[in-house]
């Protein structure tokens, strides 16, 4: 409810004299008036004399345009209150000095010396790497967001699933694929890892055994597969033969051990090995110890003078040294051409090593790695002898087993480690006799 005018109270005065009119009365609406007609008298003349032209006019400007407000911008209003005056900085009061100011950490030497190299056009490869990346991203950004934008001038893209425009789409990086997923889904798609559609392996899941391996193979193809098998074979024998060649030497007790290490050990610490003839015997036949450096003569000392000769021919040969070495530095000026051809040489060299390790290293990609503690033991090659040939499927025995084969693949592939069957231990049952039972057959 709105809030009614205080009326003052009127003052109740005698007004039968001139004095007390004039004292007590309200003349200010007149002055108001009579001093609004001196303003327009002073202006040009009265409003009420002038005429509707020279009161009014038409405006034929152009209204201007009224910019929207957005909401993203909000502009601050004018401050209200005098108290928050007292919240913004003064520009006339100087910002006060810090008590302790942290002095400008000087650079370390890595520091300069990376900032004299980038300064030189020496980049590290670390440092180019994400420069490749940064522009990479940058481009990428770019492309999406001027498809974004062409997509929002022309609407929807569309495309033909089987024509030729799908497989151009899906070598781009499957943008067009996440889009669609969040757009149905409405999920985002979770970012896999860079390698996680890679094969551990790159042997093959099925592996084609070998042609001689046919229920109908031909000659050449069938002697072939014999002959392979009869390697393998005589293969495992060599090893069945050395191991037991290892297995008939001789070995050593724990007790026949321990009195070898005790005898090696205590070696020359007993004085009676020496008397029995064991210990060590002198060039004269006595058992005398030699000096490793004899005392010297008299006449076989050095003197100053020999010493000194010694020192000026080592500087000598010093100094003839550092002079050959000068001068084969200075000539190598004159040999620029074996310097160059060297130079080609090695890196001949260098290549030929190189395209070694990458053709080493596609060999070894078709090589099982060791997955796992045990050895990947190979299957036995399948093999039918001459007279176990038949001429039609239906009187082929089926060898081998499927699941068994299946299995290898895995291992040989990386997919699963190699494994060995260990037996279980089995439970150990105690054995008594029940006391029922017991008075029973008493």
């Amino acid at each position: 409810m709105a809030e009614l005018p205080k009326v003052s109270k009127r003052k109740r005065v005698a007004k039968n004299r001139k004095k007390a009119w004039r004292k007590y009365s309200n003349i200010q609406d007149v002055e108001d008036f009579l001093e609004e007609q001196r303003q327009q008298l002073r202006t040009g003349g009265l409003a009420s004399e002038k005429k509707d032209q020279d009161l009014f006019f038409e405006d034929k400007k152009a209204p201007k345009a009224v910019k929207k407000n957005t909401g993203l911008v909000k502009k601050r209003g004018p401050i209200q209150h005098k108290v928050d005056w007292r919240l913004l900085p003064n520009p006339r009061v100087p910002p006060a000095p810090k008590a302790f100011p942290r002095k400008a950490k000087r650079p370390g030497k890595r520091v300069l010396e990376v900032r004299a190299k980038e300064s030189q056009g020496l980049v590290s490869a670390n440092k180019r790497r994400r420069l490749k990346e940064s522009e990479e991203q940058r481009s990428l950004y770019q492309e999406t967001r001027q498809r974004e934008k062409t997509r929002q001038e022309i609407g929807r893209a569309t495309y033909d699933v089987w024509g030729d425009n799908a497989a151009k789409v899906i070598k781009k990086g499957g943008i067009e694929a996440d889009e669609h997923f969040l757009r149905v889904t409405k999920n985002k798609r979770t970012k896999l890892p860079p390698r996680y559609q890679d094969k551990p392996s790159k042997l093959p899941a099925v592996e084609i055994v070998a042609p001689g391996a046919s229920y109908n193979p031909s000659l050449e193809d069938h002697q072939a597969l014999i002959n392979a098998t009869y390697e393998e074979e005589l293969k495992k024998q060599k090893d069945e033969d050395r191991l037991e060649r290892w297995h008939k030497i001789p070995k050593l007790t724990a007790q026949q051990v321990q009195e070898t290490f005790i005898s090696e050990m205590s070696a020359g610490l007993f004085p009676e090995e020496a008397d029995c003839g064991t210990g060590p015997v002198t060039a004269g036949g006595e058992g005398d110890d030699v000096l490793p450096n004899p005392p010297t003569t008299y006449e076989n000392r050095k003197t100053k003078k020999r010493k000194r000769k010694e020192k000026e021919l080592k500087e000598k040969e010093k100094q003839v040294k550092a002079e050959k070495l000068q001068r084969i530095r200075q000539n190598e000026v004159y040999r620029l051409r074996s310097i160059k051809k060297e130079i080609a040489e090695e890196a001949a060299k260098s290549e030929a090593e190189r395209a070694k390790r990458e053709q080493r290293k596609k060999e070894m990609e078709n090589v099982p790695k060791a997955f796992g503690h045990h050895k990947l033991e190979e299957e036995p090659m399948v093999i039918k002898l001459s007279d176990e040939l038949v001429g039609s499927l239906r009187e082929l025995k089926p060898e081998g087993h499927l699941l068994r084969d299946r299995y290898k693949s895995f291992q040989k592939r990386n997919i699963i480690e190699t494994r060995t069957w260990k037996r279980g231990q089995k439970a150990q049952y105690k054995e008594y006799e029940k006391k029922s039972h017991k008075e029973i057959t008493a």
